[in-house]
């Protein structure tokens, strides 16, 4: 497995297709698209500040993060993902994706969110708006 700590990335799709990488305590600046169609994910203590950070992506793992309110229409098309102790400030989150998981999980803005999805399961979540 690749391993990533403290590590800032920038750029567009900067880990396009990314595989079995765990992605800890880094911040993924400007650049659509940072782990599109990426698989077998951990991403632990790490912020997103740009959109479209998770599309396409399987197998994933998320824990401490925080989705910023530039990370919007974030998760989409996603299958298999767990998410704990984690914020989204960022709307339009989650559409058309299957078996999230989601555990102490924060959304300021929910507007747009979790449309056209499947099997999912929510503990100890806040949410906010629609």
């Amino acid at each position: 497995m690749k391993n990533y700590q403290a590590t800032t990335f920038s750029g567009e799709r900067a880990l396009f297709a990314e595989k079995n990488a765990h992605i800890e305590n880094s911040v993924f600046l400007e650049g659509e698209s940072p782990l599109k169609e990426s698989r077998h994910i951990q991403l632990q203590g790490s912020t997103f500040t740009w959109k479209y950070p998770l599309w396409y992506s399987q197998h994933v793992q998320v824990q401490d993060t925080i989705f910023e309110t530039m990370a919007r229409s974030g998760i989409w098309y996603t299958k298999d993902i767990q998410i704990k102790n984690s914020t989204f400030q960022a709307p339009k989150n989650f559409r058309r994706s299957s078996d999230i998981v989601l555990d102490q999980v924060h959304f300021s803005d929910a507007e747009e969110t979790l449309w056209t999805c499947e099997n999912i399961k929510l503990t100890n979540v806040q949410v906010n708006g629609d």
